[in-house]
């Protein structure tokens, strides 16, 4: 779009030119031109990092976005029943797409979790625990939890999480224990490895989850799912749903979906103790839902 040129002779003019020409486009939304401009900035920051050029001159020009995507759309009990009675589910079918065991796993885990599509996909063995905590009768008990961090022992991959928020340990509801999530987790063949080995970072961002996220679109739409709106990310929306109408404090659906607090106070005293999450996330149900066998 600028010409061709070697990297060291871009300049900021350049870059500026190229922002302009892609918001000119009328092909493009604003989301589109932000990731192609977030892009540029990354290949030229490694250019600078190896010292191919002095220093990345798209670094300062980025995109506001002013738009707004189509609004997630909770999945209704109809399209949780038909995901969960596809042949992931019901022909134990594991496509290589689908990056095998990931395929079972993620959508219960983000159903019954609220947690975010990369944090479940980059977890680690080391991550799913027992954590010791005294319950309300004053009794020392251990639950079953997930560590979603960005702490991780691959310094080629670390983990990545979306805000300091985004760190948190919570238990797993007891629905998935029930499933075999806990026993797939502890007979894995590498127990220093990740939970979903199969899953392959790509792109300019390294996600594990990206390509992944592709093959549920079409995982979905199979499954009789068309509406635009109704996307991974709408396991999230259907969490907060079904915990709100469990009675879950908003703090304490924070704390499980790794949201920041909405106002100065939010700040101040400790997260929710491991009694009240185990607690509230044994009161999560979502009426109707008609899931398959556990996996033994």
């Amino acid at each position: 779009m600028i010409g061709r040129k070697s990297v060291e002779q871009i300049t900021k003019a350049d870059v500026m030119t190229y922002k302009r020409l892609l918001i000119a486009d009328p092909k493009r939304s604003q989301i589109n031109v932000r990731d192609r401009l977030t892009y540029l900035r990354t290949l030229l920051e490694w250019a600078a990092q190896e010292d191919n050029v002095p220093v990345n001159v798209a670094r300062d020009v980025k995109m506001a976005v002013s738009e707004r995507g189509e609004k997630r759309k909770d999945f209704s009990i109809d399209d949780l029943n038909a995901l969960f009675s596809g042949p992931v589910y019901t022909a134990d079918k594991r496509s290589k797409a689908g990056y095998g065991e990931a395929a079972y796993w993620m959508p219960l885990i983000a159903l019954f979790m609220g947690a975010r599509r990369e944090e479940i996909g980059q977890l680690r063995v080391s991550d799913v625990k027992r954590v010791a905590y005294i319950d309300a009768a004053e009794q020392r008990q251990e639950a079953w939890c997930i560590d979603i961090t960005d702490i991780g022992d691959d310094d080629a991959l670390p983990n990545q999480i979306k805000n300091e928020a985004s760190s948190r340990l919570v238990p797993l509801h007891p629905k998935l224990i029930e499933m075999g999530f806990v026993d797939y987790v502890t007979k894995l063949p590498d127990q220093s490895g990740r939970v979903f080995p199969a899953l392959q970072p790509i792109g300019i961002g390294m996600k594990l989850t990206d390509k992944w996220g592709q093959w549920f679109s079409r995982y979905k739409r199979a499954c009789g799912i068309d509406d635009k709106a109704k996307v991974f990310h709408s396991f999230r929306h259907t969490w907060k749903t079904h915990a709100v109408d469990a009675g879950m404090p908003e703090r304490v659906c924070r704390q499980f979906q790794g949201h920041e607090g909405k106002d100065a106070a939010d700040k101040y005293g400790a997260a929710p103790s491991m009694r009240v999450l185990v607690d509230a996330i044994a009161s999560f149900r979502i009426p109707g839902l008609k899931l398959p066998m556990p996996q033994g």
